[in-house]
């Protein structure tokens, strides 16, 4: 699957890299399967180049380009997502008039800015499930007052329209609330457009079963009668439906914390913005308050009660080092200066990140390393070790004030957890 973004700063959807490209390049938009269009970014970007002159009429002149193209688009059963419609009026060499809305078969919504969290799905069962698992990363700024398509999402207790899905020739637009989602947090990414993907399928899913449902014209007077075996059928099918409906609940589940399983994983293989946003989320699970960095840091802060702790997380191929230690204290520093209150240093550190685990025998933190930290009082951990914090914290053998006495205590290497103990099996177990 190809996946294109008009002005929306998504980087990841599942497996599938997201493309960002400019409306006036030569990208054609008949190679996404998906289009992520948020129309107030993209207007912002226009009206920023449209002060030269020859990118106006350069987004002018491929209009009809792009028209042509979402045309082809819509009849290849493909989707677009629209975020912020604000579709705005624009002129330039005092004569010509542009609007982007313009390249997409349908009118010019209706909105008013309206600007909320509170949102309501309607009674389809994937839109609920949808809402009550992307909810808190969703906001509008936008209400639709007639709206043309299938109202999906509403301020909460109203009538009032938020988002919406329109059927195009084999395809479909469908209006989503803006959100935010972590910049480098590379697995909300993942999850949330994850989501995006499955609402796609359900709504697609709904339109072809309404389609079949018009052909089928059997009058009311007929629908009331039950031919012999009739009555049965029906309620052998509505017990095979909700044994369905149960057996794909648990079949989600399943995959869900298996797919939560693989992205622990990540704390003995991964680096850089992946460890960073795998580390955040076990800290976040296991009670931590986490403060945002300024811009320019790329440490984590974390809180409970009186404890505060800088966070410094490497993925390296081989052992830890001194220079990991120092850009930890630089962090440390910092804050300390800015808070007048001195926080715990812990250094995370997946080492030997490429080699298996059984296979991990040397020093993961160097002796020569060790005066320099215990000297700044910080706290050493391999990124399994966080794994086993938080495996023991899950199981209820740890809480979060055991977490905190063993990080805050603690000067110099972690000695905490047994692999075997850990894992239902490893290579040299077989």
């Amino acid at each position: 699957m190809n996946i294109i973004s008009l002005g929306l700063t998504i980087k990841y959807a599942s497996k599938y890299k997201v493309t960002r490209i400019d409306f006036n390049s030569t990208q054609t938009l008949l190679d996404a399967d998906v289009i992520f269009w948020d129309v107030k970014s993209f207007e912002d970007e226009f009206a920023l180049k449209s002060q030269l002159r020859n990118e106006a009429e350069s987004y002018y002149n491929n209009i009809k380009r792009r028209k042509h193209e979402f045309s082809e688009f819509f009849k290849l059963g493909r989707t677009l997502v629209i975020t912020s419609p604000s579709f705005l009026d624009y002129t330039f060499d005092t004569s010509k008039q542009l609007n982007f809305v313009s390249i997409l078969p349908i009118e010019k919504p209706i909105t008013i800015e309206k600007s909320g969290t509170s949102i309501q799905a309607n009674n389809m069962s994937f839109m609920q499930e949808f809402l009550e698992r992307a909810g808190k990363y969703l906001h509008y700024n936008y209400e639709f007052q007639r709206p043309v398509g299938v109202p999906i999402m509403f301020i909460k207790d109203t009538k009032y329209v938020v988002s919406q899905f329109i059927n195009i020739e084999n395809g479909l637009i469908v209006f989503l609330p803006n959100f935010k989602l972590p910049t480098s947090d590379v697995d909300t990414h993942i999850w949330f457009c994850d989501l995006i993907l499955t609402l796609i399928d359900d709504i697609k899913a709904y339109k072809k079963n309404e389609d079949i449902s018009k052909k089928i014209e059997t009058p009311e007077w007929a629908k009331k009668i039950e031919i012999l075996g009739e009555k049965n059928e029906k309620e052998a099918l509505l017990l095979l439906l909700i044994q369905k409906m149960e057996i794909e609940s648990k079949i989600k589940t399943h995959e869900t914390k298996l797919k939560e399983y693989n992205h622990l994983k990540i704390l003995f293989t991964g680096t850089g913005e992946e460890l960073e946003g795998i580390v955040r989320l076990v800290f976040l699970e296991m009670g931590f308050q986490i403060e945002e960095p300024e811009k320019g840091r790329d440490d984590l802060i974390i809180h409970h009660g009186d404890f505060v702790a800088v966070i410094e997380a490497k993925g390296v191929d081989g052992s830890s080092g001194e220079k990991h230690a120092a850009q930890l204290q630089k962090w440390v520093s910092a804050y300390h200066e800015k808070q007048e209150k001195e926080p715990k240093g812990i250094l995370i550190a997946n080492t030997f990140r490429k080699i298996p685990l059984h296979e991990r025998t040397q020093e993961d933190f160097p002796h020569q390393m060790l005066k320099y930290v215990e000297r700044m009082r910080h706290c050493l951990m391999t990124g399994i070790q966080l794994l086993y914090l938080l495996l023991d914290f899950r199981s209820g053998k740890l809480t979060i004030e055991d977490i905190v006495t063993r990080l805050s205590e603690t000067v110099g290497i972690l000695e905490y957890g047994n692999q075997a103990d850990y894992f239902d099996s490893l290579p040299n177990q077989q």
